[in-house]
């Protein structure tokens, strides 16, 4: 909602990634002109997740945070698989270590499940990035 999108900017945050394929539209149509934000959106079909999509997302956010006062939200439906597999890449492509990723992201959201970190693991090693 308008609300929801105004509590973002409240945050901080500047950039938005959608990796729901449900949320696109309702995406583009709450953030059009107002911040930057990437349509990314997937099944959460517990199949696997192919390097384009990570790296899609993780040079969006790479962009973004070349900004030092850039924040990037990554969001999908429920929180527990696309959105948080999402920021798992991302932050491994900022070079954090495989535990440390996963442990920031639980901190943050203990309920995640993270489907597809390890199709994330494998992506960042095919773009060079592991």
């Amino acid at each position: 909602t308008d609300a929801d999108v105004e509590a973002l900017r409240a945050a901080g945050i500047t950039h938005v990634v959608t990796a729901a394929e449900e949320l696109q539209a309702t995406t583009a149509r709450l953030l059009d002109g107002r911040m930057p934000y990437l349509l990314n959106g997937v099944k959460d079909d517990g199949l696997m997740k192919p390097t384009w999509w990570f790296a899609k997302t993780v040079d969006f956010a790479r962009d973004a945070l070349a900004d030092p006062k850039a924040k990037v939200y990554l969001h999908c439906w429920s929180g527990k698989n696309r959105g948080p597999c999402s920021a798992y890449a991302v932050l491994r492509a900022l070079g954090y270590s495989p535990a440390d990723a996963e442990r920031s992201i639980r901190d943050a959201r203990p309920k995640v499940i993270l489907l597809y970190r390890q199709d994330a693991d494998e992506a960042l090693q095919r773009m060079g990035v592991s």
